[in-house]
């Protein structure tokens, strides 16, 4: 308990500059489109009275439409997550004591699941997404917080499961875990399998990759001389900026109207008649868009992510314990404990 205020802490420095950036770049690129811009298409959407929300990551809790920074939907739900952790935790660690862990935890795994399940057999349907730009009912939960909150604690739940099989290996006894994690695994292919035919097909597909992800994240975690290009120093430092592309793209995108439904005004790409262009020059303006993307992720990641997370870090958190993920590839050493 006592180490709740560091855990949030570190989150925040974490996750939050660079939201923040994003937010005040979008908020000063709107206001430049607005007063010199030809086109005020942004104004249809009414984004102005959701910024309070966005500032303090809490848009995406309710259902209604997708405002200013696209991409900071998953990051709110994201922080929901992480201020009831502490919660779940306290509730995980007494159901790891118990003689019953394995029942227990199948049982909470089962609660986690049952609303999303429900939903996706059409037994309870809840309003759409956040995704939706016109939502049916706004301000009510929205389906992405029921995946949230099923997927979330379906994370933890399988981290104590896999906890304890590891401890019965060692110890010799009867891996009882795996035996409930195949329950598990099995339910959600029953879910998967069972996906009402009213679904978009993208919603279909996303049903069917999820299990092969996990996989791959698992596959990735054995390790082995396959995965070995992954540890590239080039492929590294990509991901350390991945956060930044993620936040930052949706902006550059709007710039340059590379996608539909997102563009704020003028895009680069109404500017010089991209639509009308040969093919050919279509396909270089979507890679130098993808080129931008990168780079301003690169930019990003160097001058505000790191060094707002590193101070912040000093600043917020009490004590260091492990090393993150960035320091321990800046240093090249192993993870130590101050």
């Amino acid at each position: 308990r006592h180490k709740v205020k560091d855990f949030l802490a570190l989150r925040i420095a974490r996750l939050y500059p660079v939201h923040l950036f994003v937010i005040v770049v979008f908020v000063l690129y709107i206001g430049f489109v607005t007063q010199f811009g030809t086109s005020q298409r942004w104004d249809a959407k009414s984004p102005w009275p959701l910024l309070p929300q966005h500032l303090v990551l809490i848009h995406a809790w309710f259902n209604q439409q997708l405002g200013w920074n696209g991409p900071a939907w998953s990051v709110s739900l994201e922080w929901f997550a992480y201020l009831c952790f502490p919660f779940l935790a306290l509730l995980l660690f007494r159901v790891a004591r118990s003689k019953h862990f394995v029942i227990y935890s199948v049982l909470i795994f089962v609660v986690a699941y049952t609303p999303l399940t429900l939903d996706i057999i059409g037994v309870w349907n809840f309003p759409p997404n956040t995704f939706s730009s016109s939502p049916s009912n706004p301000g009510l939960i929205s389906l992405s917080m029921v995946r949230l909150v099923g997927a979330f604690t379906g994370g933890c739940i399988a981290f104590v499961l896999a906890r304890a099989w590891q401890r019965r290996v060692v110890a010799g006894r009867r891996p009882s875990a795996v035996l409930s994690g195949t329950f598990c695994a099995v339910l959600l292919l029953v879910v998967i399998v069972f996906t009402r035919s009213g679904e978009s097909e993208i919603t279909q597909r996303t049903w069917i990759v999820s299990p092969l992800l996990v996989a791959l994240v698992g596959l990735v975690g054995l390790g082995g001389s396959f995965f070995q290009w992954l540890t590239r120093p080039t492929l590294i430092k990509l991901g350390l900026s991945s956060y930044s592309l993620y936040m930052t793209h949706w902006f550059v995108f709007s710039v340059f109207g590379v996608l539909p439904g997102i563009d704020v005004g003028e895009t680069l790409a109404d500017r010089f008649e991209i639509a009308q262009q040969p093919l050919g020059a279509r396909v270089l303006f979507c890679l130098a868009a993808l080129a931008a993307c990168y780079l301003v992720a690169q930019l990003c990641w160097r001058f505000i992510e790191e060094p707002s997370r590193r101070g912040l870090r000093r600043r917020l958190a009490s004590s260091r314990g492990e090393l993150p993920v960035e320091e321990r590839v800046d240093s090249s050493a192993p993870v130590t404990q101050s």
